[in-house]
């Protein structure tokens, strides 16, 4: 069997409409996700804009989705109640948690195209392989669109899979899981029900309360929930995502910037490219293969040898051939 494992992060999703890291904020994709708000929902993220304009300017957090959603995160986890900054009133944490995560489930859903590239497909029906394995550090359902479009069924390693399902693990979550907090289960859903759940419009399967919550983690040094049982899925799948790393026999990351703000993932690489030490060479493939990208790589992945092949996600599936990924 030769199984390979592809690593995906936003720039894999960008060709489908996905915003980056970097665009998820700019002038283009609030004005894009703007035209799609009711009048509460505006004032929604004109108080979301205000307050990270804020935090921004005043050097708590840089300009980009991830460290924004890292730094409101620290800030629910580390203050609980509110934030109070002399400057600028009082925040509350919880609330900006929630409206956050509402904006970034909100601007995946209407930024994804209506028509995704024929590529994707061509992704999945000559490229992933049953025996091959997703790990997946996005949010979006790009993904299982084209899987569900070719009657795939997906296992996300979270419940008992069937035949021929493909393995994909979601090591920050989804915006189709949702978490009860008032019995404890999570599971997988259709769509973006991450948003139904913060608007009360869903219930929960097992006790029928309305108190369902996205499964988004940010990407930060805090991956766990307060709640013990999702706690334990999260680190089961990241313990999964290590052991099919260590099995892998090809490891191709697309769109991943092996950011160093992510401290969890650059240590998952180190250790599975030390427990592997007959994969030699990983490939990268990214649209902006710059220093910096190759630095991150280069201290997750030591002493390997790393590919690195400068293509957005379309271009390298045209190309795939010529690069021998099978």
């Amino acid at each position: 069997m030769n199984k390979t494992v592809y690593v995906l992060g936003a720039g894999f999703s960008r060709d489908a409409g996905c915003p980056t890291v970097s665009e998820f904020i700019s002038k283009n994709s609030i004005s894009r996700i703007k035209k799609t708000l009711n009048s509460d929902e505006k004032r929604k993220l004109e108080s979301l804009q205000s307050y990270w304009n804020y935090r921004i300017q005043e050097g708590y957090c840089e300009s980009n989705i991830e460290s924004i959603f890292n730094h409101v995160s620290a800030a629910k986890y580390l203050f609980m109640e509110s934030m109070t900054e002399s400057d600028a009133g009082n925040y509350d944490a919880e609330k900006i948690y929630n409206d956050l995560q509402w904006y970034i489930l909100k601007t995946l859903k209407e930024s994804t195209k209506k028509k995704i590239p024929k590529e994707y497909q061509k992704f999945v029906k000559e490229m992933l392989q049953p025996e091959d394995v997703i790990i997946s550090f996005n949010y979006d359902l790009i993904l299982e669109k084209v899987l569900l479009d070719l009657k795939i069924q997906i296992d996300y390693g979270i419940s008992d899979p069937q035949k021929n399902d493909r393995l994909i693990l979601k090591l920050h979550g989804s915006a189709n899981w949702v978490y009860c907090n008032n019995c404890g289960h999570s599971y997988p859903t259709e769509d973006y029900s991450g948003l139904e759940a913060l608007s009360e419009k869903i219930k929960c399967h097992y006790c029928k309360k309305s108190t369902l919550k996205p499964i988004l983690i940010p990407p930060t040094l805090y991956k766990d929930y307060q709640d013990q049982k999702l706690g334990g899925m999260i680190q089961e799948l990241w313990a999964r995502a290590n052991e099919e790393l260590y099995n892998a026999d090809k490891i191709i990351f697309i769109g991943f910037s092996m950011a160093q703000t992510d401290a969890y993932a650059q240590e998952l690489f180190k250790l599975s490219s030390n427990m592997n030490p007959e994969l030699e060479t990983y490939f990268v493939v990214n649209n902006s293969v710059s220093s910096k990208l190759k630095n991150n790589y280069r201290n997750a992945l030591v002493n390997r040898q790393i590919k690195f092949v400068n293509l957005s996600t379309v271009d390298f599936i045209k190309q795939c051939k010529q690069f021998k990924c099978r």
